[in-house]
Order: C-alpha cells, then structure tokens, then sequence
C-alpha cells in the first residue's frame, strides 16, 4: 500500500486552513496535513478617500479584509474569492479576471471613465497602476497591508527534503521562491503544483526543478489539481 500524502500548505494561515477544508471535504476523510506559512498578512496604516474614484482593484482577498469603504462601490476583483469576500462586504462586483494580465486587457477594452484606485499589499507580482495607466486607464495605488516572510517550519524543510510523498501547491512567485531557495533540493517525493506559469519559473529558478502548472491560473482549478493528485498518489 502506497504512503498517504502529506499536503503542504505554506499560504497565510487563515487560507490555508480554509483550503486544508474545502480538499479534506472533497475528499470525504482526514488526510495528513502540515500548515506552515511562509508568508504572514499584517494590515498597515493607510489613508485615502474611495470618492473620486470610479471603483477600485482588489487583487487578492486579503485586500478585502483590509479595505475601507467597499459599501456600495463598484470593484474590478481577480480571483473568484476575492469577489466573493468583495460582495460579502458590499461591494458591488464590476468584473472579475482570472488573473492580473486579464484584468489588465479587461480594463483596457473596456475603460471606466475615470482613475481606478488600486488597493494592494506591500509585495505584488505585477505594477498593476503602472500597466493599467500606460494603457490609458489612470490608476492610483495605496498599499494596505504587508506581506512578511516568516523563517520556514523545520517540520516542513524536513518533509520537503525527505523521501515521503508531499504535494505543495504554489499560489505565488514569492511564495515559491522562498520555499524553494530554503529547501535548494526537493526530496523525490514531492509533487509541487503552481497556479501560473510565472510561480512555476520562480519555483524552477530556486530548486532547478519543474512542476505542475494549472490549466488555469484559479483556485478551484487548483484544487481540483491538488484532489486529483492526491487520489492518484493513494490509488
């Protein structure tokens, strides 16, 4: 009988906690689970006035929980749960992109009228502001909360170098990298699974090792990765 995976979740703890459930009742029983974030959520002191705006970007739920004056006001949102935690705030939901790129084109070809406001945390990916207003769009960016790494969990360097299966999933080139470059060498066991291809280069870059990559850069795809992985490792 083939060893059970552990799955290694090293998102903020809220989400990953949130995600260990939805997979465990997908599942329909307990699988061996090792939270270790290696980035942490911290909202920072802000100002701003939402009013002159037309609407604003959210990119990322965390965004949501941090931001003011989301009641009654259009938002341009990337990812399903994001808008999801945007309406839940009352937000009213103008459009939501997959991901940053096709928010961008969305946004493009499809001006507000006026700036858009950029609500968004210390590290990004991607100068949304910058993109969006060289395309024609004006947007201004505040950031409202920070991102900072955390030393990984030995418990998790040790999994990650060591011989039994573990699936990581790779929800972002930071993440990756900063797992990557604290484990160097991937054990054999290891099935690590990233929402873009940008995440799987930076995961590549730190280990020397490709991945998985989603057919879609979104979290049911994700998970739907992540179920199917481990139903194969068990089979």
């Amino acid at each position: 009988m083939r060893p059970v995976p552990t799955l290694a979740l090293i998102r903020p703890e809220a989400a990953s906690r949130a995600l260990a459930n939805r997979i465990q009742a997908a599942i329909g029983h307990k699988i061996p689970t090792l939270i270790a974030p290696v980035i942490t959520v911290a909202p920072l002191p802000a100002t701003y006035d939402p009013a002159p705006y037309a609407g604003l970007i959210l990119t990322s739920a965390n965004a949501v929980a941090f931001a003011d004056g989301l009641a009654g006001r259009p938002v341009w949102c990337v990812g399903t749960r994001t808008a999801q935690a945007a309406r839940a705030r009352g937000a009213i939901v103008a459009a939501e992109a997959t991901d940053a790129d096709a928010l961008i084109g969305l946004l493009a070809d499809k001006p507000p009228g006026s700036k858009l406001l950029w609500l968004r945390g210390a590290h990004v990916a991607s100068d949304i502001a910058a993109r969006l207003t060289k395309r024609g769009v004006e947007t201004d960016a505040v950031v409202i909360y920070d991102q900072p790494a955390q030393p990984p969990d030995p418990t998790l360097i040790q999994a990650l170098r060591g011989q039994a299966p573990v699936i990581l999933p790779l929800y972002s080139p930071r993440s990756a990298r900063l797992i990557g470059q604290a484990i160097t060498h991937p054990g054999p066991g290891v099935t690590a699974i990233a929402l873009s291809p940008k995440i799987a280069r930076a995961w590549q870059a730190a280990t020397g090792q490709a991945c998985s990559i989603c057919s879609r850069p979104k979290g049911d795809e994700m998970e739907r990765r992540i179920i199917a992985a481990l139903r194969q490792s068990t089979a």
